[in-house]
């Protein structure tokens, strides 16, 4: 799970995370969990809920990686031609990484 580095206490409880996007070729989006005993919502995160700054922008990672890409059909990963149940490729969060030098 790729979660913001800006301190360890997001690090550990992940509350802040990359979530995939909707449609196809679109970066993910932070979202924001919900704490433990207060709900099991989430939501778009701007900030860290631990320390306040911002969630770093998104740039695409290393191309050479084997990133899931999920078939018109729904069933079927383009990478791989497998089932997505049987899917060993990254999950498509992983085709992007944070750029921790370039926080808002």
């Amino acid at each position: 799970m790729v979660t913001p580095d800006c301190c360890e206490t997001v690090r550990r409880s992940r509350a802040v995370f990359l979530a995939p996007a909707f449609e196809a070729d679109k970066p993910p989006v932070w979202m924001c969990r919900a704490p433990r005993g207060r709900g099991h919502g989430r939501w778009a995160a701007a900030f860290c809920p631990h320390c306040g700054a911002g969630v770093p922008p998104l740039a695409p990672a290393d191309p050479r990686d084997r990133v899931c890409r999920v078939g018109s059909d729904g069933i079927h990963c383009d990478t791989c031609r497998m089932r997505l149940d049987r899917c060993d490729c990254l999950p498509p969060e992983a085709a992007w990484r944070p750029t921790p030098e370039a926080r808002p």
